[in-house]
C-alpha cells in the first residue's frame, strides 16, 4: 500500500540528482512533486544574481544543493526533458543508479500523447 501524502516517509530528506541533457545538480530535501522540482531546475540552471549569491532564495528551507556525494547515496533521480542527450559521464551514473534501482521521476506524459523517456 503506497505510503500517505502526509507520511514521515516521503518527508525525509533524500540524496537527488536533478538531471536535464546533460546538466546535472545534487539536492539533498524530501521528494518534490514534478512540476516543482522542474521549476526549481530551471531557475537553478539559470540563475539570477540573487540566486547566484543565495541559491537559498530558490529553494525551499528543506532543501540544499550539495556539491560532493557518493553515487551510492542517491536515492531519487529526476529526468527532465531535454533535447540535448546526456554527456557520457551522466549517462554512465544513470546506468548505475538504474542497476541499483534507484526510482526515477519522469516528465508525465501529456493528455493523449504516448509515454516517452527523455534517458
Amino acid at each position: 500500500m503506497p505510503e500517505p501524502v502526509n507520511s514521515p516517509i516521503l518527508d525525509q530528506p533524500l540524496l537527488q540528482l536533478w538531471v536535464r541533457g546533460s546538466n546535472h545538480i545534487l539536492v539533498e530535501g524530501p521528494r518534490l512533486p514534478y512540476p516543482q522540482a522542474l521549476h526549481l531546475f530551471h531557475q537553478l540552471e539559470q540563475p539570477s544574481l540573487a540566486s547566484l549569491t543565495n541559491p537559498r532564495r530558490v529553494l525551499p528551507p528543506t532543501h540544499r544543493l550539495i556539491t560532493q556525494a557518493f553515487r551510492e547515496n542517491i536515492a531519487l533521480v529526476y529526468l527532465f526533458p531535454s533535447a540535448e542527450a546526456h554527456s557520457p559521464s551522466v549517462a554512465q551514473l544513470l546506468d548505475e543508479l538504474r542497476q541499483k534501482r534507484v526510482e526515477e521521476i519522469v516528465a508525465p506524459p501529456l493528455a493523449g500523447a504516448p509515454a516517452s523517456s527523455f534517458s
